[in-house]
């Protein structure tokens, strides 16, 4: 099953509050499921109604497998929703791996690391079961999750001068981005180097206090270190294999919008939003352009961003 925006919680009582739904509003399944594996009907048609594809309740320890996922969706035929149990992406479970040798110190040469690919894609490059810029994605999405809580924007020059170090210093131990495959070059995706994603939430001033939006996200770079710096983070990635890598951080919400039209479509959807930090696609129309080349298109992102901060936004 393939869900390209799910609502992603960890329990039915967060998928109520989020859907702004009461016990009241519940309503009985009549169907023969397993009662400790169905979603109610009021949940799953709230999150119809707010434009979500199915709901996803994350399930640790599951079967004994912590990587696997509830998922409920629409089934072909029937009035209520279908069950099934998903396990993460390939992109996921390498990122998670990466993680963890980047905990313990490893050194993540580019064999290394594409033989960890190889094994979870379930083939190789030269066979075109995954392209380059799939695996680099997910080295990428790795080393986010290992920066989880490791960074601060809220510090002073000379610590954020040490933090800057750090990362360079993880960097070091993981291969380059080489090859770009995919939708790299049709979506313009350049990703931020992390030291660099670091310094624009320095920069920015990032607080705790702080509501912030990266509108095209990539696999969090820049939101991973605003999330460090405990302010409430949204991100918005129209590609939906990176929204998914997103939705293993430690974001608000995730938004697959197109960056050029943000303005009206999240309009209040983020409350107390009061900061944007973004690296904008130059030249090209997200994907309705084709390989057309498409000046300017910089700067459509930046105007649609500036529709939706408040006056003393940044």
């Amino acid at each position: 099953i393939e869900l390209n925006n799910p609502l992603v919680v960890d329990t039915k009582q967060e998928a109520m509050e989020e859907l702004g739904i009461e016990e009241k509003d519940l309503q009985e399944p009549t169907d023969t499921q397993d009662p400790d594996h169905y979603i109610d009907i009021a949940i799953f048609e709230a999150a119809t109604e707010e434009g979500y594809d199915g709901v996803v309740y994350k399930a640790e320890g599951f079967a004994g497998n912590p990587e696997e996922v509830h998922v409920f969706n629409p089934p072909d035929a029937g009035e209520l929703p279908s069950f099934t149990v998903q396990g993460r992406s390939p992109q996921a479970r390498i990122a998670r791996r990466v993680r963890d040798a980047l905990e313990n110190g490893e050194e993540l040469t580019s064999p290394k690391f594409f033989a960890i690919a190889d094994e979870e894609f379930g083939g190789t490059r030269a066979n075109n079961d995954y392209g380059d810029s799939q695996a680099t994605d997910a080295l990428e999405l790795g080393v986010n999750l290992f920066f989880q809580g490791k960074t601060d924007a809220d510090v002073s020059a000379f610590q954020a001068k040490a933090i800057v170090g750090f990362i360079q210093e993880t960097m070091e131990l993981v291969p380059r981005h080489r090859g770009r495959t995919g939708n790299k070059d049709l979506m313009q995706q350049f990703s931020t180097p992390p030291a660099y994603a670091y310094a624009v939430n320095w920069i920015a001033n990032v607080t705790k206090d702080d509501v912030v939006l990266e509108p095209s996200a990539g696999m969090g770079g820049i939101a991973i270190h605003a999330a460090n710096s405990g302010a409430t983070v949204y991100g918005n990635e129209l590609d939906p294999e990176r929204a998914g890598g997103l939705r293993e951080l430690p974001l608000e919400k995730v938004f697959t919008e197109d960056a050029e039209q943000i303005g009206a479509i999240l309009k209040g959807k983020m409350p107390g939003l009061n900061v944007i930090l973004m690296n904008p696609p130059f030249s090209r129309a997200g994907m309705r352009m084709g390989n057309k080349m498409v000046q300017g298109t910089d700067r459509k992102h930046i105007d649609e961003a500036l529709t939706l901060l408040p006056e003393g936004g940044r």
